[in-house]
């Protein structure tokens, strides 16, 4: 019985059945993608993605539409960072200093800075742990989470509030692409 399976698939191959069909299938893709499909294989212009982002980023910071910098008590913007990276501090921390190696519990709101419909920049939620039932633990250090996260922390103090306000470029860009963020960040406790 299976010998009469190979021989008859065999006669469909050789007979000039299946051999045809597959060509001409093979043919018919050709003629698709030559006749105008778009090239899959176009490369993406980064610069114009991050020049479109940097524009959004600092149309954002002139219209201040959420009034984060009359509401901060301090206000620090390190050139040495990024000229766009800004950290605000929203309440000042009664507890230690952060330091670089100790872990830290943090409670926080993460936005991106995108364009409503009106074609106004506006932040829009993208993730927050203040109704989860546990904070973020995290290692402070330079190639910790977010490198614009880590530049804010160690300007903080426990049970402090900050804002920080940073392109992509400093970290983030490989989990949310050519976005700004901004984050709304408490330190709930530090372990050394």
């Amino acid at each position: 019985m299976l010998n009469k399976n190979l021989q008859k698939y065999w006669n469909m191959t050789t007979s000039g059945k299946i051999i045809p069909g597959i060509i001409i299938m093979l043919l018919f893709k050709l003629l698709l993608f030559a006749s105008g499909c778009n090239d899959p294989y176009k490369p993406i212009d980064y610069s114009k993605m991050m020049k479109e982002e940097i524009e959004l980023l600092d149309e954002y910071l002139d219209l201040d539409p959420d009034g984060l910098f009359k509401n901060s008590l301090d206000t620090i913007q390190d050139f040495s960072v990024d000229e766009r990276w800004i950290y605000m501090e929203m309440e000042a921390g009664n507890g230690d200093s952060v330091k670089i190696g100790s872990n830290v519990s943090l409670r926080y709101s993460l936005y991106a800075i995108d364009r409503n419909n009106q074609g106004l920049p506006e932040r829009v939620m993208i993730e927050s742990t203040n109704e989860a039932d546990y904070p973020r633990i995290m290692n402070v250090q330079p190639d910790g989470w977010m490198s614009g996260v880590y530049y804010g922390l160690i300007h903080m103090k426990v049970n402090g509030k900050s804002l920080m306000i940073f392109p992509s470029s400093l970290g983030s860009i490989n989990r949310y692409g050519y976005t700004s963020l901004i984050l709304e960040l408490k330190v709930t406790a530090m372990e050394f």
